[in-house]
């Protein structure tokens, strides 16, 4: 059974007064939900609990109780604790760390493959009231640079396709690597390519926005300059 959680939405309301946000969960965390609940509950039974503490909020790891405030640093750490749980390493033995700023190119990602698919459910669970605001959320938290990379990202797998609606691009290419088989092409040299296009404003791909009487939907459009 899937349940729901209630955000306190931030980027609604007025002063203090938010509006609430509820957002769909899995019943896996409907379940760790339980769990955190009923190990609060024990905690605060033992008198080892503070109060006005986050649900989230995590346990000391030198002392007995629960930690009242959820920031940053506490967020952080969190994570790293998380990562060393699994303990994924690459080829030299480095720990992979994740990092707040990683999520939100996965946003940026999300958003532009979206351009092609339903971005609904982004939207309603990151609080916004449209699209519009939805992508000047995400790329106003993200580099120019990882912005390009992403788009770079996308044109390349869909030129791979052979989508004929991008046949300008598709043109490009040839021209640049001498062979219409764009699929032959390595993506190591593909993406680092249209990201210097679009570095250099000869290709520019962004959402158009429209309205309609019932909702609202955006598209990509990728524009190509001739030399």
């Amino acid at each position: 059974m899937s349940g729901q959680i209630i955000f306190q939405n931030g980027k609604s309301g007025e002063g203090d007064i938010r509006q609430p946000l509820p957002c769909p969960i899995p019943k896996i965390c409907v379940d760790i939900f339980a769990k955190l609940i009923k190990f609060h509950s024990d905690i605060e039974t033992l008198g080892f609990c503070c109060n006005n503490r986050s649900l989230l909020s995590p346990p000391y790891t030198k002392t007995l109780g629960i930690k009242k405030y959820f920031g940053s640093v506490v967020y952080n750490d969190a994570l790293d604790k998380l990562c060393l749980k699994f303990n994924y390493t690459n080829n030299e033995g480095q720990i992979y760390l994740f990092r707040e700023h990683q999520f939100r190119r996965f946003f940026t990602q999300m958003f532009f493959w979206g351009g092609f698919g339903d971005m609904e459910a982004l939207r309603q669970f990151l609080g916004h009231s449209n699209y519009r605001h939805l992508f000047h959320y995400i790329t106003d938290t993200v580099s120019g640079d990882t912005i390009n990379s992403v788009k770079a990202e996308v044109l390349a797998e869909i030129t791979r396709r052979g989508d004929l609606t991008y046949l300008p691009l598709a043109r490009l290419i040839e021209k640049k690597f001498g062979t219409s088989n764009i699929r032959v092409i390595q993506e190591a040299e593909l993406r680092p390519y249209l990201n210097y296009l679009i570095s250099r404003n000869q290709i520019t791909t962004n959402p158009v926005f429209s309205m309609s009487s019932n909702n609202e939907s955006f598209t990509i459009i990728t524009a190509v300059k001739h030399a």
